[in-house]
């Protein structure tokens, strides 16, 4: 039971950080010509909603085994 309060930590930390990096990051660095780092920002932006996306369906499936 304790693996399961971690992941929904874990998941909670990646869907809030890719929301972040894609609407806010993305943002500031559009708006002072920083190209390298707006592209960054969106890369693992939507790297961090795929993990998102993969340890919810993770852990979903530990818990309806457990």
């Amino acid at each position: 039971m304790v693996f399961m309060r971690l992941m929904i930590y874990v998941v909670t930390l990646f869907f809030v950080s890719g929301i972040v990096l894609l609407f806010v990051d993305r943002q500031v660095y559009r708006v002072n010509g920083m190209w390298k780092e707006k592209f960054i920002a969106l890369a693992l932006g939507w790297i961090q909603l795929c993990l998102f996306a993969l340890f919810l369906i993770g852990s979903l499936v530990l818990w309806l085994l457990v």
